[in-house]
């Protein structure tokens, strides 16, 4: 029991810190002001796993573009390593990523008072 309230934290920690490519993805469109209004929107929108998944997701596409990758290239490379760690199929993990970007889509349109 001691182990499990121990890693509580560290949860709540790597799910905070997995916000962050959120907003840096954001703002290749928005306003810091509306990123961070959008971030939290689309944080309270969607379930903690899907969150988590999208936000790995961002990351691993923002290191791809910085690596030289074009965005649907760097999309692409995220969408495979994400269905890899989930243990889940392409299609799946492309249909996941694009729920979670269409919401958080939407997020940025309305902060943006779009």
């Amino acid at each position: 029991m001691r182990y499990q309230i121990a890693l509580v934290p560290l949860v709540l920690l790597a799910t905070a810190a997995q916000a962050d490519p959120i907003t840096e993805n954001c703002l290749t469109l928005a306003s810091a002001e509306a990123c961070a209004c959008a971030t939290e929107m689309v944080s309270t929108a969607l379930p903690p796993n899907e969150l988590a998944f999208y936000a790995g997701a961002t990351g691993i596409a923002a290191e791809a573009q910085a690596s030289g990758a074009n965005l649907i290239e760097a999309w692409n490379i995220a969408t495979d390593e994400m269905a890899q760690k989930a243990g889940i199929g392409q299609n799946a993990a492309t249909a996941q990523l694009n729920r979670a970007g269409q919401a958080h889509r939407d997020a940025i349109d309305s902060c943006n008072g779009g």
